[in-house]
């Protein structure tokens, strides 16, 4: 898949989750469904550093059809000097049995961001090129 076919997380919509993992970095979630797998990969610009900081509602989401996702904007939750910004971004998804959360965070110079990127085919870095997905293990022991 090329950078270009990034699909947005309205992708996940329909789906029912039957396993969640995380890789070592807490930068990369693999979910399998009944016919896919699917990798969220979170990614910063060249001087930014995105990852997965918190997250809830695993139950919600083993064996739960996802019904609705909505993010909230991005918060500083640091404006240091240069070099020295840390901005927060929430992702709901909402499931046919309750809610779950993604709270992302980027660490950057003032001037760049971060995003997740979802894909089918491999974890996908800031250019559209395969991440490695080392060390996976659940996600319920994040």
């Amino acid at each position: 898949m090329s950078y270009s076919e990034r699909k947005s997380m309205n992708f996940l919509i329909g789906k029912v989750i039957l396993s969640a993992q995380i890789n070592d970095n807490n930068d990369i979630v693999v979910l399998k469904t009944s016919n896919d797998t699917i990798y969220l990969a979170w990614n910063g610009d060249c001087c930014a550093q995105c990852y997965l900081a918190h997250f809830s509602g695993l139950e919600n989401l083993i064996g739960h059809e996802i019904v609705s996702i909505e993010d909230t904007e991005w918060m500083n939750l640091e404006n240091g000097t240069y070099g020295d910004v840390l901005e927060a971004m929430g992702t709901t998804i909402k499931t046919n049995k309750g809610v779950v959360t993604f709270e992302t965070r980027v660490s950057h110079n003032g001037y760049y961001g971060g995003w997740i990127a979802v894909s089918t085919t491999n974890p996908l870095d800031q250019y559209g090129s395969f991440k490695g997905a080392d060390g996976l293990r659940d996600l319920k022991d994040f």
